[in-house]
């Protein structure tokens, strides 16, 4: 329907946001949640679009996104001792004097007494929560604010029942109009991340060694500096940074210079390169999590199509990473190691019924195991993505870990970029590849791989850019075949891998187990002489092969069906003869081979002559087989003693 006359209430407010130059887009009835799968990065001006989602729903609430000039400051009222949201915020007491002070462009009311205050800002803020002041978060870049006349049901225990509405003589007005941001709330931001980005990260000791240390403690000082710290916080700064990070530490000299070089550099001067001498570079060997197979310090992917057994494989590796137990079971050995911690983002399967059973199965220290599928603010929830990198760095540095799986690309990919578009991909994967380096990580992420069988390079089965196999120094090619035993015997294929000599595929097999949830376990059984495009070929091969089979058994059951209804009725017209052999289940191309076969052979023939419903079918003279002549024969026997007894 495109008559927005027919549209709920909250429709037609929703169409109305749209002419004040804001995007929307629809949430749960009763709730504050997204409805649509993207949230918030589904959010519209497209008018068809929202009349289409409030005809299909028209209980939605609304929700706009923030960012894009718009920011919100959402103040909660705090929690008493009569319960939650009892207590009025002190940002907006009195709430007169405030508003008069803030002068915000507009100011709507949640249904627990909050308030939003909102502006039009031309800086770039990310959403987040308490930077301001106690219960007082602001809504800017991926964000959203629920927008009056939006209506809670407080079903969910967080949420107070009731409808959002705008102060009276403070309604929304078009973006544009809105008044700036104030400078006490821009000043309030910037000093609060400033604070928190300037901690020294809590990271184990001696990581950054000798050779690195002076590029890690200019890259920190210029971080800080953009910050807008100073020389004299910068060093205190660098200082900690040094003490907790730098093996064996840097002289305190080089911090003062760097420091002080830094410090005074205005805020607003362009970029520069920074030049090193190849003498300079500490030349180092690969650091192998899994030797020869997942690289420490660099980015790897297993490639493959749904049930080819990478995420099953994924699940063994980290295994083997968090127990630090090696593998002498085939003619390819890992040696044991000490333990780690794994970041498993699992964002496809769930925990309880496939994940944690997967990981039991295969034997892994389930406390070093660290599951995640959601980020939140407190308010907000949504899937983890490749932009939720600097969280995941913390909890790298955290818990230690030495290795993050991601599975896979596509959910964790984001929403406002192309994964086939190769700039875009680079801007997302090459912030991991940094980050994997300085962090010394292993790092899998689980790709998918397109149904093409034309290809002449196995890279190109790839979904997406090639640039997401050019970030990455390892990439393998999961798939699987049949044996002609009627095994399943599953490959980890080198596709790409250009930090060491070709190895053999891993050749292993997936086992079922007993207990709750889907308990599989990898079982390595030998190393076989193939790469990815070796194995493609091969595949093909056999795929043709198969086909081929597959083929001569439909047309020799095709033959059979046409020789027993010639039997029956010595000739047959070709519509009469069709139908006959259809009616068990044969196509008409398996048919058409099957008598093209027959008369070739001598065996059938056809009359030239063609009549109204096609030219008549018989055996040949002498040709029909003795069986079929016999059986026939015996019938009309039969026939005949009948006919003689009526």
């Amino acid at each position: 329907m495109s008559d927005a006359s027919q549209l709920s209430a909250l429709g037609k407010a929703a169409l109305g946001y749209l002419g004040l130059g804001y995007r929307v887009f629809p949430l749960i009835p009763g709730k504050k949640k997204p409805l649509t799968s993207n949230g918030f990065k589904d959010a519209t001006d497209d008018r068809v679009r929202v009349i289409e989602w409030w005809t299909s729903t028209p209980g939605a609430n609304i929700g706009i996104a923030t960012g894009a000039g718009l920011i919100v400051i959402d103040v909660d009222r705090l929690d008493g001792e009569q319960g939650r949201k009892t207590v009025d915020n002190p940002f907006l007491t009195p709430i007169n004097d405030r508003l008069a002070e803030l002068e915000p462009g507009a100011v709507s009311v949640s249904p627990s007494g909050g308030g939003h205050l909102w502006y039009r800002t031309s800086n770039t803020h990310r959403s987040n929560a308490s930077e301001i002041g106690e219960g007082v978060d602001h809504r800017c870049e991926g964000g959203y604010i629920v927008a009056a006349p939006s209506v809670l049901d407080g079903s969910d225990p967080k949420d107070v029942p009731g409808e959002y509405r705008w102060l009276e003589g403070r309604g929304l007005k078009a973006l544009e109009d809105l008044e700036p941001l104030p400078s006490s709330i821009e000043s309030a931001i910037g000093r609060k991340r400033a604070k928190k980005e300037a901690k020294a990260p809590a990271t184990s000791i001696g990581k950054i060694l000798e050779g690195k240390r002076h590029h890690a403690l200019v890259s920190e000082a210029g971080r800080l500096r953009n910050l807008g710290i100073g020389p004299d916080a910068i060093l205190a700064e660098l200082r900690n940074f040094n003490a907790v990070n730098c093996n064996p530490p840097q002289d305190d000299d080089d911090l003062e210079r760097i420091a002080r070089d830094i410090g005074d550099k205005p805020l607003d001067e362009p970029f520069s390169m920074r030049m090193i001498r190849a003498s300079e570079v500490e030349d180092k060997d690969i650091e192998w999590l899994i030797e020869g197979r997942i690289p420490r310090g660099m980015l790897t992917i297993f490639a493959g199509l749904p049930g080819a057994g990478k995420s099953a494989f994924a699940a063994f590796i980290a295994s083997k990473v968090s127990t630090g137990r090696g593998m002498k079971d085939c003619a390819e050995s890992w040696p044991d190691r000490d333990p780690a911690d794994v970041i498993y983002l699992a964002l496809e399967d769930p925990f309880d019924s496939i994940v944690k059973p997967r990981l039991l199965q295969m034997g892994a220290h389930l406390d070093r195991i660290h599951l995640c599928e959601i980020v939140g603010n407190g308010t907000i929830e949504r899937g983890v993505t490749f932009d939720d990198l600097e969280m995941i760095r913390a909890e790298v540095r955290r818990t230690g870990a030495a290795l993050v799986i991601i599975d896979t690309f596509d959910a964790a990919w984001p929403g406002d970029k192309s994964p086939n578009s190769g700039p875009e991909v680079r801007e997302v994967l090459q912030p991991w590849k940094r980050m994997a380096e300085e962090e010394r990580i292993g790092v899998i992420v689980i790709h998918h791989t397109n149904k093409r069988s034309d290809v002449g390079d196995a890279q190109d089965i790839v979904s997406g850019s090639r640039g997401v196999l050019a970030a990455a120094r390892c990439c393998y090619l999961f798939a699987s075949w049949t044996d002609p035993d009627g095994g399943r015997e599953h490959f980890m294929l080198d596709l790409k891998v250009n930090i060491r000599e070709p190895r053999p595929a891993i050749v292993y097999e997936i086992k079922a187990g007993v207990g709750k949830g889907q308990r599989i376990a990898v079982s390595v059984l030998e190393m076989r002489d193939l790469d990815a495009n070796a194995f493609l070929r091969e595949k093909a091969r056999r795929d043709r092969a198969e086909r081929a089979r597959d083929k001569e058994s439909k047309v020799k059951e095709a033959e059979r069906a046409v020789l027993e209804a010639l039997a029956e009725r010595r000739a047959l017209l070709s519509t009469e003869l069709e139908k006959v052999v259809i009616e068990k289940g044969i196509s008409k191309a398996s048919l058409d081979d099957a008598l093209k076969g027959l008369r070739q052979a001598e065996t059938v023939i056809t009359e030239k002559e063609k009549r109204q419903h096609g030219r008549s079918w018989t055996f040949l003279p002498g040709a029909e087989p003795a069986e079929l002549r016999q059986h026939r024969e015996h019938r009309q026997d039969r026939e005949a003693q009948g006919k003689g007894e009526v």
